[in-house]
């Protein structure tokens, strides 16, 4: 797995280097999520079986083929469990990769949730959809007023031309879409 992020991160990381300083931030920042986000969906999916694969070798069976008792790797008869020798080679592996397939995975998503700010993005985004709620919940309960407001804009618009100027257009433009249209 640890090739295969290499091989997908490459091209980027290259021209990230070649670039140097003369790559201008918005395109750097395209570089980088052209880099992180196949590597995240690729880690995503393979998630389970790389920590399967790992923690499988840890599953062990006890056989008691003689009086002291055998313990064998259950996805291979041939190699003695890894938990009776444990600074062994395949302990430690085992060990090393689980800690960071099972660990260093999820940590690295919460980092890239970290990076690109996600939790304030949500916040803002929900901000966002109860301010817009707001609105239209007040043009509901003041259609009439806004109604009366658009066409006392408009007959003075036609009557001195130069007062349309005046009025705060992105006020106009948020609580009355229709009275923005007349007005500009």
């Amino acid at each position: 797995p640890i090739l295969v992020i290499v091989l997908m991160v490459g091209p980027g990381a290259i021209a990230l280097w070649l670039g140097g300083n003369n790559i201008e931030p918005p395109r750097k920042r395209r570089i980088i999520q052209a880099m992180v986000r196949p590597v995240q969906v690729w880690l995503f999916l393979i998630y389970p079986l790389l920590v399967y694969q790992t923690l499988s070798n840890f599953n062990c069976q006890h056989l008691s083929l003689d009086h002291k008792g055998t313990y064998l790797l259950m996805s291979n008869y041939n190699i003695e469990c890894p938990l009776r020798n444990p600074g062994g080679f395949i302990f430690l592996w085992s060990l090393f990769f689980g800690v960071l397939y099972a660990a260093g995975i999820p940590i690295l998503f919460i980092g890239v949730l970290i990076y690109y700010e996600v939790p304030h993005l949500a916040a803002d985004k929900r901000l966002d959809e109860v301010t817009a709620q707001l609105i239209s919940m007040f043009q509901k309960r003041h259609a009439r007023d806004f109604e009366a407001l658009a066409s006392l804009c408009a007959y003075l618009t036609r009557t001195q031309p130069g007062l349309a100027h005046s009025f705060d257009i992105l006020t106009v433009r948020a609580c009355c879409p229709a009275l923005y249209r007349e007005v500009s």
